[in-house]
């Protein structure tokens, strides 16, 4: 009984996300409509839990262009932090073109690096510099949570800092690179999670140092989960109404950290496999919500913060019907993302 009221009470504390790495404009052109948003893994994942109600720092390097001035305005209209993101005429904001190629039958999509107008290739990923990962460390408080999926100088420092300071550290790779960074990174994280279309296995790299949580995506097979040197199989939810998969794995992880992350890494102390389980069930949950909109925050459009526990439960029980009940965040439109157009 100890461990459980220890561990209600340190889920009410207030939370903070500090987070580094992909950041992009996502440019969609969907069956319905084409809009943009604020993407990227890192972009998806603060923006969905400033929406839940958390305090979040993403920490950027953007472009002085169209793009970043529409990234910079959604974080202020989700109230994030906007002290760490760096606005700078040395590089162009990140862009991601996804193209909507399916069927009556069968529906998905493909991402792009193109502009669909003049073809040529959009800007790419540049890391924050070391610079900026002091100065957040100097002025910035510690977080609840710490998130990247990027490697680089920066995202080690302000992961030591982090879990220094107490913070869960979570890091979600879409590749390995170099090894030894890589592995560096997965030293510093208690939890890792990729798809096991992009990484098969990482195993074979720690030498028996494992974080405490290893989560390894199958798509619509679910998910493999690892965590002390238990393994079990988490199967994904059904949605008779689905219409876009993209942002399915950021809204299972935001869903994950709502549950557990709220005081950092104390939580781990008091966590057990049926809690783990619960989170991550609760993240799941969330995407398959997500995946009846196009976009990878579609839910956010169609449903308040205040809805999602009633919501994931229809989804629980199998009840899930898709609502209307609209909460605008988005000014939908295409802001000028190509500067060779």
């Amino acid at each position: 009984m100890k461990i459980e009221n220890d561990y209600s009470r340190l889920r009410r504390s207030k939370p903070h996300c500090l987070g580094t790495g992909f950041v992009a404009l996502d440019v969609v052109l969907g069956e319905y409509r084409s809009f943009a948003a604020t993407g990227g893994s890192c972009g998806n994942v603060l923006a969905i839990l400033a929406y839940a109600g958390w305090r979040t720092s993403p920490v950027a390097r953007f472009g002085n262009d169209p793009a970043g001035m529409f990234i910079a305005n959604e974080f202020s209209l989700l109230g994030a932090d906007r002290r760490y993101l760096e606005s700078t005429s040395k590089v162009q904001t990140p862009v991601v073109v996804q193209k909507y190629i399916g069927s009556s039958t069968v529906k998905t999509h493909k991402f792009s690096f193109r502009c669909p107008g003049c073809g040529v290739r959009l800007p790419r990923y540049r890391p924050v510099t070391l610079e900026l990962a002091e100065n957040v460390v100097k002025t910035g408080g510690p977080p609840s949570v710490f998130y990247f999926d990027r490697v680089s100088p920066a995202a080690l420092r302000l992961a030591k800092w982090s879990r220094d300071s107490g913070g869960i550290v979570v890091f979600e790779p879409s590749s390995i690179g170099r090894i030894d960074v890589f592995v560096k990174a997965i030293r510093l994280s208690h939890i890792v999670k990729f798809a096991s279309d992009r990484i098969t296995s990482i195993e074979n790299l720690l030498e028996g140092n494992f974080p405490d949580v290893i989560i390894t995506t199958n798509g619509s097979r679910g998910l493999l989960v690892r965590w002390k040197a238990e393994y079990w199989e988490l199967g994904a939810f059904f949605n008779r109404n689905f219409v876009d998969a993209s942002g399915a794995g950021d809204w299972c992880t935001a869903g994950l950290l709502i549950k557990i992350g709220i005081n950092g890494s104390k939580v781990l102390k008091f966590l057990t496999a049926e809690k783990l389980t619960e989170a991550i069930r609760y993240g799941q949950a969330l995407a398959s919500i997500n995946c009846a909109f196009e976009g990878a925050r579609g839910l956010m459009d169609a449903y308040k913060p205040c809805q999602l526990e009633k919501v994931t439960s229809e989804v629980y029980n199998n009840r899930f019907n898709l609502t209307t009940s609209a909460a605008p965040i988005r000014k939908y439109g295409l802001p000028k993302f190509c500067l060779s157009c």
